[in-house]
């Protein structure tokens, strides 16, 4: 669509004649065929009085124009450029807000995955294993059960009875109980882990999840930019 045209299409629109719409804005009438044959372009003042004729914005006036015709044509006339840097600065202020958003949220995503990944903040149950082999009298050797087998008598061997415990915490190389019978010595074996905390598998799969969606934002950014130009 031309200028021309649109000026003929919002006169059509309003039932006037070229006279009538001549008369009202107060220009001869082979002024106004000029115009609407795009052989002349009007002044700033020219527009104004376009405008108040028609009772619109300069916003509706500019409905139906492509953007090429806008920014090489139209933009010549004061007020439309001044709409025109206005949209321009929502457009930019727009177009850094969702990049911002959509980068913060691939960063969360990245950061929430390796906290998962790292077991940050919620680590692994761990237990420390102990075994004693058996249970030693008094005034006996703690260590009678330790070595090798071979050595020991067979009434000590006849003894021997293994038993394990885990502990949440790590009780030095070995200790000590007091057992029915006498005393235990436990010696410590090894650790033990446990499973992990599966909130560290929903970090991950949140993490996966936000990282997507900030990288498919970034993506169509442009897209979306240019579907919001054509429907403001």
């Amino acid at each position: 669509m031309t200028l021309g045209q649109r000026i003929k299409q919002l006169r059509l629109d309003k039932e006037l004649n070229q006279p009538e719409l001549a008369q009202s804005i107060g220009i001869e009438q082979s002024y106004l065929s000029k115009l609407e044959n795009d052989k002349a372009f009007p002044s700033d003042e020219m527009f104004e009085k376009l405008l108040q004729s028609f009772s619109i914005t300069v916003d509706e006036f500019l409905v139906g124009f492509d953007q090429a015709t806008i920014t090489n044509q139209l933009m010549k006339l004061s007020p439309v450029n001044r709409v025109q840097r206005h949209i321009n600065k929502k457009s930019a202020k727009y177009l850094f807000s969702w990049i911002i958003t959509a980068g913060l949220m691939a960063a969360i995503g990245l950061t929430l995955f390796a906290a998962g990944e790292k077991r940050w903040f919620f680590k692994p149950i761990y237990k420390y294993g102990y075994q004693s082999m058996g249970v030693v009298k008094t005034l006996e050797p703690l260590l009678m059960f330790q070595g090798n087998s071979e050595r020991l008598s067979n009434d000590i061997l006849a003894r021997v009875n293994p038993k394990s415990i885990k502990l949440p915490e790590k009780n030095g190389q070995f200790f000590i109980r007091q057992v029915e019978g006498g005393t235990r010595y436990y010696e410590y074996q090894r650790q033990h882990r446990g499973n992990d905390p599966q909130v560290n598998n929903w970090m991950k799969a949140l993490g996966v999840f936000l990282t997507l969606i900030g990288i498919v934002g970034l993506i169509i950014e442009p897209k979306i930019r240019r579907i919001k130009l054509l429907i403001s």
